[in-house]
């Protein structure tokens, strides 16, 4: 028969609650009082305060000399400073940089993400630009699939990031390991207004990705050779609306900067399906 699980430890209790004072009271107690699993636990104390936004407590553990580079194995090895990026708590982020300077700001050990590629997944632009402002070639690291800050903003579908980053230097057409660039993984990801913000900084719709060995013959198109963004849009035989919605979008963009080189992209148009339920609830949505 498993033994229960174990309540949390007076430390990590605290820090849930935010309580201060008991943050305060539970680090007087000496080590030896507390269980082994629990003194386990409460190495990840000022991980957990990180990851909730804990402004007073994460400065109360630092003074306190917990160890700010320690990783969490759950959350497959993220640092303190990951845990504040993604949940974009800017004031906890420059804490642990006033303490660590730029050496937060690596990738962890055994872990291929870093503060900045979190911090573009989810849109934290102010977190982004703390990053991007103590260490200049944050921009230069990439995931394990060889994905920059910049593949991972548009993922996220994040226009501020977006901008951020291609303001802040990033190129535009880079590609990760299989290719693709920002573009392509907008595409993928279904983020229309990001398609839409690369188009309009100057994206080129025109690279090829680099083709599976496994890929199968299509009508039309050289065997062996990679998708474009147009080809990622479509490559669903038109069975996923927005998908033929953007490859519309993409087939006028690329007409026009056929027809009217260096012309601006055209915008990107709403969903017509979203339109037509914003006009209707404009309209009262049906109702006397």
């Amino acid at each position: 028969m498993e033994p229960a699980p174990r309540s949390d430890g007076p430390l990590v209790a605290a820090v849930k609650l935010n309580d201060a004072d008991a943050v305060a009271a539970a680090l007087k107690e000496p080590a030896t009082n507390l269980h082994a699993a629990d003194a386990e636990k409460e190495k990840g104390a000022l991980l957990l305060a990180a990851k909730l936004g804990h402004l007073a407590i994460v400065e109360t553990l630092i003074g306190a000399s917990f160890t700010t580079n320690a990783t969490e194995e759950d959350s497959g090895g993220w640092s303190a400073a990951m845990h504040a990026a993604a949940g974009g708590h800017t004031d906890v982020l420059a804490a642990l940089v006033a303490n660590d300077g730029a050496a937060c700001l690596v990738a962890p050990e055994g872990c291929s993400l870093t503060p900045l590629l979190v911090a573009a997944l989810k849109g934290r632009t102010a977190c982004a630009a703390l990053i991007l402002d103590t260490a200049a070639n944050a921009a230069d690291a990439a995931d394990a699939h060889g994905r920059n800050a910049l593949h991972l903003a548009a993922t996220g579908g994040s226009v501020a990031m977006v901008e951020l980053l291609v303001q802040r230097g990033s190129k535009i057409d880079a590609t990760s390991t299989d290719g693709k660039t920002a573009l392509m993984w907008a595409i993928l990801s279904h983020k229309l207004d990001a398609v839409g913000a690369l188009a309009r900084l100057g994206a080129d719709p025109t690279p090829r990705d680099i083709p599976r060995p496994d890929a199968p013959v299509v009508p039309g198109k050289v065997h062996g050779q990679g998708d474009d963004a147009l080809d990622l849009a479509t490559g669903r035989r038109d069975k996923d609306p927005t998908l033929r919605h953007i490859a519309k979008y993409l087939r006028e963009w690329i007409e026009l900067r056929t027809a009217e080189p260096g012309a601006p992209a055209p915008p990107m148009p709403p969903l017509p399906w979203v339109s037509h339920a914003e006009a209707w609830v404009a309209a009262g949505g049906g109702g006397a």
